[in-house]
């Protein structure tokens, strides 16, 4: 049912039609029961004319049950979800690497770290909303980014929807990071035959990438580079690592260090739940837990 409290938006119409009604009132003088008459006739007349002009569609308004101030509600969205990653410039530095997740429940989170600099990480979460079309909007407090959903990426737009042109545009694209797989991934060791490790001060955590390219394994121990082959069965969570070697520094600190090159020649097999990778041996309790760091 239209709201009379809206037809006051009409104004003028309302003013109008209490001077016609002046009007007749004293062109005609009725009697006194044909005042009543007329009266409750011009009174049911202005009801309905009201009403009428109340349930008249509002131009300017927006239809709330499909729409926000923010955008179109989330859960209409269409939207390719999973990490995104580019390095976007930067006036003073080597540029900006973000990481961004867009999320199966519609909302986002965001990692940027200023390549040159500190290796400080900036964070930010919010809701993800749309303006219709492939245009999506990331959403924190008061602070709005405009994107455009594409296949296998999305690019970053200027605050008035438009693409970013000229040399650097392809700098402004997002390309989706393969989250289903193990390869092409950063894993950092968290945990060594269920005993969690931990790095004190500025030692850098060992780690190990697997590039499909040429089903290569990079990485490091705690001391020293490790690098080798690999062989991979996704369908069955198979995994060998081949020709493993390392360089041959001496340090104090990398305790660890042979006890996660043992694992790597050790493991057969593989379980990746989210971001955690598990590396096995047979059936026995995994030898190692990994997690996959995006911003590297």
């Amino acid at each position: 049912m239209c709201k009379l409290g809206a037809g006051v938006r009409d104004r003028p119409l309302f003013i109008l039609l209490i001077v016609l009604l002046g009007i007749i009132k004293k062109k005609f003088n009725p009697s006194h029961t044909m005042k009543k008459i007329t009266a409750a006739l011009l009174s049911s007349l202005a009801f309905c004319f009201l009403s009428f002009i109340s349930c008249l569609p509002n131009k300017s308004g927006t239809d709330l049950t499909t729409h926000s101030d923010s955008g179109i509600a989330s859960k209409n969205l269409n939207i390719n979800h999973g990490y995104y990653k580019s390095i976007t410039p930067c006036a003073d530095c080597e540029g900006i690497e973000t990481v961004i997740h867009l999320k199966n429940d519609n909302s986002f989170e965001e990692w940027s770290k200023y390549l040159g600099k500190k290796d400080t990480v900036f964070y930010r979460s919010g809701s993800i909303a749309s303006t219709g079309g492939n245009t999506l909007q990331l959403i924190e407090g008061a602070d709005t980014s405009l994107f455009e959903m594409g296949t296998g990426a999305i690019t970053l737009l200027d605050k008035s929807g438009n693409k970013v042109t000229g040399a650097l545009a392809d700098k402004y694209v997002f390309k989706q990071l393969n989250s289903n797989g193990i390869s092409q991934k950063y894993w950092v060791l968290k945990e060594l035959n269920r005993r969690p490790l931990s790095t004190s001060g500025k030692a850098q955590e060992a780690y190990f990438i697997l590039n499909d390219a040429d089903s290569s394994v990079k990485g490091y121990g705690g001391c020293n580079i490790i690098f080798g082959k690999y062989e991979l069965n996704e369908a069955a969570s198979r995994i060998r690592f081949l020709n493993m070697g390392a360089t041959q520094r001496a340090c104090i600190d990398a305790h660890h260090e042979t006890e996660f090159f043992e694992v790597l020649n050790k493991a057969d097999n593989y379980n990746l739940v989210g971001d955690t990778l598990f590396l096995n041996k047979a059936r026995m309790a995994p030898l190692a837990r990994f997690e996959a760091v995006y911003l590297r």
